[in-house]
């Protein structure tokens, strides 16, 4: 059997093992280069693109072209398929194999080659348009002569990577020797017999085609082994398998169906222990579903009586135990070993099996259910006790967002129905006369003007940028704008704000505290980003009985206030906000006009409240800002005042920021005798 019997799976022409590859796991199906490179081209023009990159038109165009040649190449016949693969086999080598990547034959190769060529001591020679190089000198004799030039001449086009190069120089000397060996043969026999004998040349070619012929010789002898070898398994396949004696037939049988019943024991064993573990899961929930369990009972049951119907029927086959040991009864106990194995294999696929597996799967699916259920309402609670915590926290005050009152008002200024109400009243500007007043019944007032680099600075604080856009998130997300704040987080960031602040007080900043106190406790003291549109917030004094000083960075704002004195605070904290709750809108605008204050802010523009003051913040359009909470020295008597009335209406704060702040302030300015709401004729309401 010759190589030539070997055809190419795809055009059916006939190929050899150097010029094909396997085609499965049967080394004699072969395909040739041609239709690989064939399929390749094709399957490179079906390729999509990776998830989330753009397909050009071009791309598209030729991937619909590529797609509709496959499936018209599928639904050809054997012969028509055949015919196309052998007509684009011939297009292509009509072509030409191209390689637009760079190689070493396409790259370096000419290059060096060139400069060997170029070298002056380099010998060449032109043999039917091929520059050929002299890489030896060879023999001074004219037959050695000819045959150094002819044996050491060398291709360019022979050479393909750069092993073919290191070994262009071995090969040679290789060829030399054999040269030399032969060449001083001939002459001492020419010399011993005293005649002239001319010496044939090396038969290179001749050396090749009889290394092609053994190499041809020993792949037909590989072909014939593997046709002998595919032959002797067919063979066993298709002859009977040999049965042994009848005692043997039955021992194995019996052997077979122990190790049947482990294997399928041990499959419902697995079935058990998932639906164990479920149970115990649900359990640990505090909660049982007695149906489902039920149901899930129900078929375990039917899958065990499944399983012992099957496994009765090879019991009942091993107690008939014939007791002739003939032929007949040897076949019939290897039958039944067969069924046994066979049973086994498609034991997990019978569809008792299946409706198991797909009743756990239901419980599987209703115990997840079970559980996201049980999650969210874990969730729920903690939001709950978080919301307790939260208010605990703030002492229960009364509503102060968008409250009918901040509406009111907010009207009020925006129609400007009160005569006045445009204009700043009731403030100061000299910061240090305020700053180191006690009892400050007026706002200061920073100008715009002042404060221009200051502005710029923030807007164009990258963590400004982020507060921004986090808060147009929230806002999408919760019930719409209010007017809220955000604790600076960054620690190198609230030192620099707070520097920014202290420089824009200038010498006033010698009266404001420092601050040393625990992290938690300095977290009240932090600089905050403001933002609010179309909403109000009534605020019964400022937070923490302290200093306030806000800067508006964009947008525009409207803040009123007055300072709360004893007669307002007699019945104490809580009866004072459910007053101001019910003030007529009027009659506080009235109060702010002349005991207290009004200020519009604008971007740059700061304001300074006192600490003991209740006031209205109002904004009609997105405004952004600033603001800080300070503590000065003329604070002591109001701010434990403040917290003193707080905590007397609200006990459960004194565990909190607003009871540590008041031992804090007491204990560090020895104010424990100014805590009494009548240690000064103004005491102001708590924060």
């Amino acid at each position: 059997m010759s190589e030539t019997q070997l055809v190419c799976q795809k055009c059916r022409d006939p190929v050899l093992l150097e010029n094909s590859h396997a085609s499965g796991r049967n080394a004699l199906k072969r395909v040739c280069t041609g239709c690989a490179a064939t399929d390749k081209s094709l399957q490179r023009s079906c390729k999509t693109k990776v998830k989330g990159a753009d397909e050009t038109p071009a791309e598209q165009d030729m991937r619909m072209k590529a797609e509709k040649v496959k499936s018209e190449v599928a639904k050809m016949s054997e012969e028509d398929r055949a015919e196309w693969y052998r007509k684009q086999k011939a297009k292509r080598e009509a072509e030409g194999f191209s390689n637009k990547r760079r190689t070493f034959e396409s790259g370096e190769l000419p290059t060096r080659w060139k400069r060997e060529l170029d070298k002056p001591t380099s010998q060449t020679k032109t043999v039917n348009g091929e520059v050929l190089l002299r890489v030896w000198t060879g023999l001074e004799d004219r037959d050695g002569s000819r045959h150094s030039i002819t044996a050491g001449l060398k291709q360019r086009c022979d050479l393909h990577n750069s092993e073919d190069l290191e070994a262009f120089g071995t090969q040679a000397d290789m060829r030399l020797q054999r040269g030399e060996t032969l060449l001083r043969a001939d002459r001492m026999s020419s010399d011993a017999a005293g005649v002239h004998r001319e010496t044939p040349l090396l038969q290179i070619q001749a050396d090749m085609e009889a290394s092609s012929k053994m190499r041809m010789a020993a792949e037909a002898l590989l072909y014939e082994e593997a046709e002998k070898i595919e032959e002797k398994r067919r063979q066993l396949l298709s002859q009977r398998p040999k049965v042994s004696s009848a005692a043997l037939e039955k021992l194995q049988y019996e052997s077979s169906i122990s190790r049947a019943r482990s294997s399928c024991e041990a499959s419902l064993c697995r079935f058990k222990t998932a639906l164990k573990t479920l149970k115990l899961e649900i359990e640990q929930m505090s909660e049982n579903d007695p149906t489902t369990m039920a149901e899930m009972k129900t078929r375990t049951d039917k899958f065990e009586e499944i399983y012992k119907g099957a496994e009765q029927k090879w019991t009942t086959a091993l107690e008939s135990n014939p007791s002739d040991t003939s032929d007949e009864a040897a076949e019939k106990w290897h039958q039944y070993f067969m069924d046994v194995s066979a049973f086994v294999k498609t034991f997990a696929s019978k569809d008792a099996v299946k409706k198991v597996k797909d009743n756990l799967a239901e419980i599987r699916a209703w115990c997840a259910e079970y559980k996201k259920g049980c999650n969210k309402k874990k969730r729920l609670s903690v939001s709950s006790a978080n919301k307790a915590a939260k208010s605990q926290k703030t002492g229960s005050l009364p509503p102060g967002s968008n409250s009918p009152l901040g509406e009111a008002l907010s009207n009020l200024f925006w129609t400007q129905a009160v005569e006045n109400i445009d204009e700043d009243q009731g403030v100061v500007f000299a910061a240090a006369d305020w700053v180191e007043k006690e009892n400050q019944a007026f706002a200061l007032v920073l100008a715009a003007a002042q404060n221009q680099q200051l502005l710029q600075e923030w807007l164009e604080l990258p963590y400004y940028e982020q507060q921004k856009t986090w808060l147009a998130e929230s806002w999408k997300k919760g019930s719409g704008p209010e007017l809220s704040t955000n604790v600076v987080a960054k620690p190198q960031l609230c030192t620099k704000l707070n520097k920014d602040w202290m420089s824009c007080l200038g010498n006033a900043s010698k009266h404001i505290k420092d601050v040393t106190t625990d992290g938690d406790l300095k977290e009240v003291f932090s600089p905050m980003f403001w933002r609010g549109k179309n909403t109000s917030k009534i605020y019964f004094t400022t937070d923490y009985a302290l200093t306030e000083f806000k800067m508006c960075l964009e947008g525009t704002s409207v803040c009123c206030g007055f300072q709360i004195n004893t007669t307002m605070m007699k019945d104490g904290f809580k009866a004072f906000c459910d007053t101001t709750l019910a003030t007529d809108p009027n009659d506080f605008l009235k109060i702010c006009q002349k005991k207290g204050w009004i200020v519009h802010l604008s971007p740059g523009k700061a304001l300074g409240i006192p600490a003991g003051h209740c006031y209205c913040q109002m904004a009609q359009d997105v405004t952004h800002g600033c603001r800080v909470l300070k503590l000065r020295a003329s604070d002591d008597k109001s701010s434990v005042g403040l917290l003193t009335a707080r905590i007397a209406d609200y006990p459960e704060l004194i565990g909190l920021r607003t009871g540590r702040l008041l031992n804090w302030i007491s204990g560090s300015q020895d104010a424990a005798a100014a805590a009494a709401p009548s240690a000064t004729k103004d005491v102001v309401g708590a924060a």
